[in-house]
């Protein structure tokens, strides 16, 4: 497979990845407690998105592209598991079960995911910046938008969303610099 196909099926896995970012946002917003699991497939479709950026940055990012891309794929790779729980299970549960679920090593092993995905997201996009292929303000917005995103415990709803559309908005962005050979 020629590389210019991967990059335009990475890029379109990202532009899928951020429309279905932008359409749970929507749907959370508008219908509270759905479970259709949309967010599932962000983190999935976002996993094909980064190998592409990844790789299409893969000579001038060095070893930091190496080690960004490692943590940011563990780190979206472990939010499979979180989006599975908020969409599937906790939505059935509880809310006295919840906060009993939800302490201890549950809430430390969820923390750890976020602080996992937030440190990914600023290493790959220190090589993202530095090498220059992507736009600088796509990796900002990426940057910006993943810190309430990674600890939504630590900021109000509002700032979650606000977060989640900049990352929506950056990978979207990417994707269709992928999609254009860029």
């Amino acid at each position: 497979m020629p590389s210019t196909t991967l990059y335009r099926l990475s890029g379109l896995a990202a532009i899928l990845a951020g429309l279905a970012y932008v359409a749970d946002t929507a749907l959370d917003w508008l219908w509270p407690g759905n479970v259709l699991g949309i967010g599932l497939w962000v983190s999935i479709l976002g996993l094909h998105g980064l190998t592409g950026l990844f790789l299409r940055q893969r000579q001038p990012g060095g070893a930091l592209n190496v080690m960004g891309y490692f943590l940011n794929f563990t780190g979206l790779a472990a939010l499979i598991g979180v989006a599975f729980a908020n969409n599937f299970i906790v939505p059935r549960l509880d809310t006295a079960v919840t906060q009993v679920v939800f302490t201890g090593s549950t809430l430390a092993a969820f923390i750890i995911v976020g602080v996992v995905f937030l440190i990914g997201v600023f290493v790959f996009g220190a090589a993202l910046w530095r090498t220059g292929i992507f736009s600088r303000v796509a990796v900002g917005l990426y940057m910006l938008g993943s810190i309430p995103v990674a600890l939504p415990p630590v900021f109000p709803e509002s700032v979650v969303t606000v977060g989640g559309l900049l990352v929506s908005l950056s990978i979207i962005w990417f994707g269709g610099q992928l999609w254009q050979g860029r």
